[in-house]
């Protein structure tokens, strides 16, 4: 079958093949759980002075800006996670993935221990506004972290 997308331009990029629920629990287990070790936890949590600074700290704040309303924004980067703040949340972890129509966003939310995540059709929804407005929600949700 040719559906007209050359599906191997992902390489092992789109290797991974899950669910929300279980994207969340590995946000949960890699950020707030015992899969690192605390050295390295602390080297995907801490913004490289890179992401923050200079221009490509003004290309961060270009790409915050175009969440437009959302309450979630991109503000920096460590080594494999991006760092993002969420209104009337906090700080959350995280990272997102897209190809051809399909895109998927999971994140560790610090303030609760909860991890989150959304999958979608990238033509037809905002997952990067969706994935903040889950953020919200859930935080509302319980005032003691969940755990897998």
């Amino acid at each position: 079958m040719d559906d007209g997308y050359d599906w191997t331009v992902a390489w092992s990029a789109g290797a991974v093949v899950s669910t929300p629920a279980d994207l969340a629990k590995w946000m949960m287990a890699l950020v707030g759980g015992d899969v690192l070790d605390a050295a390295h936890r602390r080297l995907l949590t801490t913004p490289t002075p890179q992401s923050i600074a200079s221009d490509f700290g003004q290309a961060v704040a270009s790409l915050g800006a175009i969440s437009g309303g959302s309450t979630l924004r991109w503000v920096g980067s460590g080594l494999g996670l991006f760092q993002y703040e969420i209104d009337k949340v906090g700080t959350a972890w995280g990272h997102e993935g897209s190809i051809n129509g399909f895109v998927a966003n999971a994140a560790y939310v610090e303030s609760t221990g909860q991890g989150i995540a959304v999958a979608s059709n990238f033509a037809e929804s905002d997952s990067f506004s969706a994935l903040g407005a889950v953020a919200v929600t859930a935080s509302g949700w319980s005032s003691r972290p969940f755990s897998p």
